[in-house]
């Protein structure tokens, strides 16, 4: 409810909690939802620093693979794909 309807300094907060915790949190079966609204309803900065989380800095930092086979982490996969039409998803 705070994410579809708070205030953005409130979001901010709720980011600034999940940061770190992303990966982990998706393989919850609750706390997925909490990330999967948190791609929909965050500005995109801030979902920026959370896709940033998933993808990892390099290959051995890159938690999509795991993320995808896992039954709760999926659903946030296809959430990030489906907001951000897969621009994130290359690597240079």
């Amino acid at each position: 409810h705070v994410l579809e309807r708070g205030k953005p300094d409130e979001r901010r907060r709720i980011i600034e909690k999940l940061t770190g915790k992303v990966v982990q949190m998706s393989q919850n079966m609750y706390a997925s939802n909490v990330v999967e609204k948190c791609m929909e309803h965050t500005d995109s900065t801030e979902r920026e620093l959370l896709i940033e989380e998933i993808m990892g800095k390099s290959e051995e930092d890159n938690h999509l693979l795991a993320m995808v086979k896992d039954q709760y982490a999926n659903y946030v996969v296809q959430k990030v794909l489906e907001i951000s039409k897969g621009r994130f998803w290359c690597r240079e």
